[in-house]
């Protein structure tokens, strides 16, 4: 990933877990990279109709905030919390950043990639939010988290670090039809779950 230019008076912010970065209608001033821990791009429900959805899991070595700055309006979209319990952030001042990117091709080419890695994620949550069939849908994004960031295992492979409101956040469904979801699955010996974390079993069986 391109280096990007910071004021030294601009130190790295460290959060935890449930600090808000910036929430959504906030003038946008500066893009954020990813030093350690993750950070949630998050769509709240408007009261008494739609649920919270999780737009996207920013990992380590990853900037956001980007598209506010190709928006005229510089005002954020939506919320960014820290997920982790410990999150560390760099800041680059938007002013900056265009220097930059004004005379960097290979940066330039790098967002092109990012804006479509994006783009694709969007669609995921979206087609996936159209399903009626909640099973359908949380073993659908399972599968896809898994290819994400998964590790693989002796069984299958497994996610680290999404609790089951978080799960329910990337999903749009409730907390308990997620916890209803796991049960169920794991019955049938496609996963096996834990507090933070679960375990799709390539076989579709747990091994004797």
């Amino acid at each position: 990933m391109t280096n990007l230019p910071r004021q030294s008076s601009l130190k790295p912010q460290v959060l935890t877990k449930g600090a808000f970065i910036y929430n959504e209608g906030d003038p946008a001033k500066y893009l954020f990279t990813v030093l350690k821990g993750r950070v949630k791009l998050l769509k709240r429900g408007k009261r008494g109709s739609a649920r919270n959805v999780i737009l996207r899991v920013v990992q380590p070595n990853e900037r956001f905030g980007i598209l506010d700055f190709f928006d005229a309006s510089h005002i954020r979209r939506y919320d960014a919390v820290a997920m982790d319990d410990e999150v560390i952030l760099s800041l680059t001042l938007f002013s900056k950043f265009k220097t930059l990117l004004d005379n960097d091709l290979e940066l330039q080419t790098e967002l092109c990639r990012e804006f479509i890695q994006m783009n694709n994620n969007l669609w995921f949550t979206y087609k996936n939010l159209q399903l009626n069939y909640t099973i359908e849908r949380v073993t659908i994004a399972l599968e896809n988290l898994a290819a994400l960031y998964g590790k693989p295992t002796d069984d299958g492979v497994e996610v680290l670090g999404y609790t089951h409101q978080e799960l329910a956040e990337v999903i749009g469904i409730s907390r308990q039809s997620v916890s209803t979801s796991l049960a169920y699955l794991q019955k049938e010996k496609f996963l096996r779950y834990q507090r933070a974390s679960f375990e799709i079993l390539t076989s579709g069986k747990e091994k004797n």
